[in-house]
């Protein structure tokens, strides 16, 4: 049979089709977390910007790669695509976000993204509240603590839980200088033993100060402790003569 003029025959169509390039194949979940794995994760954020396909999974275990402060710009990356997927409300990898941005010394960017859930968990409060504490943050971890506390909406699962922050940690803010903010977290109400109230009131260096310790003392189990407050008795005493003078030597200086 007599082919039409202007027609193809199945001998040019199938060398036409063989000449044609391969579709090009989209990199997926499987992909990036193989990299992520491997330790490749600039790989992967490479993949991600071509248009990489991504899933939680795979959000997760990049995040996971990126533990030291080295790797801080790609964690922020991985973040960053992330957020632009349609997975960025899944608590289980912002969850790893707020774990892995202190080891790359990006405290404040847990914080960042612990408030910005739209739902956190249980495990998210804990979290971020083990984080804070890690860095030495024990005023955040106490209000954390305590916002927990009040407004998770399942009181039952947080009315056992024991605050992080007690009085072990308010002796060693003493120690190191900080007695300021040991102060300001029995203000906050961690509760202190004998021997914190103790350190903090030695720490003082202000009358006022030493009011605010004798303030919380008053409220409790230690109110009426003789050792506690006959020291901060001595202490008010000795920082009153101080003032008295300081205040005949300036009379006698200035007529």
């Amino acid at each position: 049979m007599k082919q039409r003029t202007g027609q193809p025959t199945p001998a040019a169509i199938k060398r036409q089709r063989q000449l044609q390039p391969a579709p090009t194949r989209v990199a997926g979940p499987a992909d990036l977390i193989n990299l992520a794995q491997a330790g490749r994760v600039n790989e992967a954020i490479h993949l991600l910007s071509q248009g990489a396909r991504g899933n939680c999974k795979a959000f997760e275990e990049l995040a996971a790669s990126c533990s030291t402060p080295a790797l801080k710009e790609e964690l922020k990356d991985v973040h960053h695509y992330f957020l632009c997927s349609g997975f960025h409300n899944d608590c289980g990898v912002n969850n790893k976000l707020i774990e892995m941005y202190p080891k790359c010394d990006l405290l404040k960017f847990s914080r960042r993204t612990f408030d910005q859930m739209a739902y956190r968990t249980l495990d998210s409060w804990l979290l971020m509240i083990e984080v804070s504490y890690n860095a030495g943050e024990f005023e955040e971890a106490f209000w954390l603590f305590k916002q927990l506390k009040t407004n998770y909406h399942d009181l039952h699962k947080t009315k056992h839980l024991i605050s992080p922050v007690g009085s072990v940690e308010l002796i060693q803010l003493c120690r190191s200088g900080k007695g300021r903010k040991a102060l300001k977290l029995l203000e906050m109400g961690v509760h202190a033993n004998l021997h914190a109230f103790f350190e903090i009131a030695a720490g003082c260096r202000t009358i006022a100060e030493l009011n605010l310790v004798r303030g919380c003392l008053q409220r409790s189990a230690f109110s009426h402790n003789t050792f506690i407050n006959s020291k901060i008795d001595q202490m008010q005493a000795k920082f009153e003569q101080m003032h008295a003078n300081l205040n005949n030597k300036d009379g006698h200086g200035h007529p």
